[in-house]
């Protein structure tokens, strides 16, 4: 048990109080750590996921030389396509049944804010549509953050353009998942 100060009030609360004594406000929970296995799989996915970048095209034809090489002298266009295959890969691994996680739409802005469409299972096994929005350094899920969500998703993604990538995403997490580790 730790005491903490409660964000709204500043009072000392324990983490095991259901809410502050003096005000009512939830306790501020402390912060989860990351296993080290899920971190060496987001760094084997980003690996994979640059090095798929890099040799594939976003588009059924091939690149023009031109295009190529314009493409790969871009270091933010690379770096923002990581990121948000990286991010594909973590909310990937953060589903009920990873395995069953199907990447449907990855459109990753000039800003480099991305939005996914997915489709995942639930709790009790049914596979549902999902979305997802990475924006600003801040992933919010449809189903958990509501709100928030919807004001991001109609600001960010509806009626924008970008490059779509989910088919290099979902070849790289493929190759993640049956490359030894």
């Amino acid at each position: 048990m730790a005491l903490v100060k409660c964000r709204e009030c500043g009072a000392q609360v324990s983490t095991q109080a259901a809410a502050c004594p003096k005000c009512g406000a939830p306790p501020p929970q402390p912060p989860r750590r990351t296993k080290p296995e899920v971190w060496a799989v987001a760094a084997a996915l980003a690996l994979i996921f640059i090095v798929a970048i890099s040799s594939s095209s976003p588009t059924s034809q091939p690149p023009t030389r031109e295009q190529a090489t314009a493409q790969a002298a871009n270091p933010q266009r690379q770096a923002r396509l990581a990121a948000a295959g990286l991010a594909a890969g973590l909310l990937r691994m953060g589903m009920k049944d990873p395995e069953a996680f199907v990447l449907t739409s990855l459109l990753v802005m000039p800003d480099g804010t991305a939005c996914y469409r997915y489709r995942a299972k639930n709790s009790f096994g049914a596979v549902l549509p999902g979305r997802a929005i990475r924006a600003g350094g801040k992933m919010l899920l449809e189903e958990n953050d509501a709100d928030a969500f919807q004001r991001a998703w109609g600001a960010e993604c509806v009626g924008k353009s970008g490059e779509e990538i989910a088919e290099q995403v979902s070849r790289a997490i493929e190759r993640a998942k049956s490359s030894p580790s």
